[in-house]
């Protein structure tokens, strides 16, 4: 059980890498599409500049968080981030 909990923690660790860097590569992209659309002048205040990351559970940092906040979702992002949640829970828990 040791060895099983010890592949877990391995898996977790890298899921978590692997999420942060997903959400740093949207937030990139985000934040270029906001800079164009301001540059176009179709920018709103809402949509201008980053949006603050959210917990989603105790023990989550903000910036690895996979579900975005409202102001998040735009172009399919949550959808995007939702997916990727699940896919995370699928690998974390092994029979």
């Amino acid at each position: 059980m040791m060895d099983r909990l010890e592949g877990l923690r391995a898996q977790k660790a890298e899921l978590e890498r692997q999420e942060q860097a997903l959400v740093k590569e949207i937030r990139e992209q985000l934040e270029k599409q906001g800079d164009r659309a301001r540059q176009l002048g179709i920018g709103t205040k809402a949509a201008s500049g980053p949006a603050a990351p959210t917990a989603v559970a105790p023990g989550i940092p903000p910036q690895g968080s996979l579900t975005a906040g409202a102001s998040d979702c735009s172009a399919g992002i949550c959808d995007l981030l939702e997916s990727r949640r699940k896919s995370r829970h699928e690998l974390v828990t092994v029979p």
